[in-house]
Parts: structure tokens; C-alpha cells; sequence
């Protein structure tokens, strides 16, 4: 059985990771499946949409709603998977992270942020309130994790 993605209003946000060089290393949608009698995470971002489902016990979510963080816990089981599947070498070191957000985001969404990000490992975060390239464009960076949320 399939899992039928139906969001009423919103689509998830895309999480986009760069690699210091800017290079895409990972794009996926701010998706998560979880089956509800265990609890357990079943599939992440771009999986979700092929995951089975057993019998309407997989709940798909979004933890990241119009780029604003709607689950904290989901939101880092999330980004520490994405972070997982892109293999980055620096995921056991304590990065520097740029975090690019939608430009209309309230204080409380950048301290969640960052609350956020620190908890998967960063061992600072620069919040941008920017698009990637408009914001660095194809200047060097310093940042070892550069992360994008882009609303739905």
C-alpha cells in the first residue's frame, strides 16, 4: 500500500544542503513518515512518497510548514537523517552553519533555528534571511554546513 500525500493549504518546504564550494549536495522535501503504533520514523524527505504504509498506521508530516519549524523533534530527526544520506564529512565535527530562512521570519523562528541546528551538531549558526545565491552568490565561504528552507 502506498502512502498518499494529501496537504490541505501548504506544500512541505524543500530543504536544500550546498557543500562549502556551493555545490548541491542534497535537495528534499521536508517530509517524514511515522508509523503511528511504534512511533518509529519509516521514511524521510523524498522517501516518503514510495514508503509503504501498513494499513493507515503511517502518518506523513511535515515538520518544517511554510519554513517555520512545526515539530522540533521531528525537524531533527529529519535534518540529521538528510545529513546522514548526504555523507558529509563533517557531520561528526562541530560545523560552522549558514542557515538561509524566508526573509518575513520573527525573532522566536530564529531562535528556534538555531536552537535547532545547535542540537544536531553546529557548533555556531549565521542565520540569513536571503536566498543562498543572493546572500553569497559565488563568493568563498567559511561555513563547512550551508542549509537552505524554502517554503512550499
Amino acid at each position: 500500500m502506498e502512502c498518499k500525500l494529501k496537504f490541505t493549504g501548504y506544500k512541505p518546504a524543500t530543504v536544500t544542503l550546498y557543500s562549502p564550494s556551493h555545490a548541491v549536495i542534497l535537495k528534499e522535501p521536508s517530509l517524514i513518515a511515522v508509523d503511528s503504533r511504534t512511533e518509529a520514523v519509516t521514511a524521510v524527505g523524498g522517501d516518503v512518497q514510495s514508503a509503504p504504509g501498513q494499513n493507515g498506521a503511517v502518518v506523513v508530516g511535515s515538520p518544517l510548514k511554510q519554513g517555520v519549524v512545526a515539530d522540533f523533534g521531528l525537524a531533527r530527526t529529519m535534518l540529521r537523517h538528510f545529513l546522514k544520506k548526504a555523507k558529509l564529512a563533517w557531520f561528526f565535527r562541530r560545523p560552522l552553519a549558514a542557515l538561509f530562512v524566508p526573509v518575513d521570519m520573527t525573532p522566536i523562528e530564529h531562535k528556534v533555528y538555531t536552537e535547532l541546528f545547535l542540537c544536531i551538531g553546529a557548533k555556531r549558526v549565521q542565520i540569513f534571511e536571503d536566498t543562498f545565491f543572493g546572500a553569497l552568490g559565488d563568493r568563498p565561504s567559511s561555513y563547512q554546513m550551508i542549509v537552505e528552507i524554502i517554503p512550499g
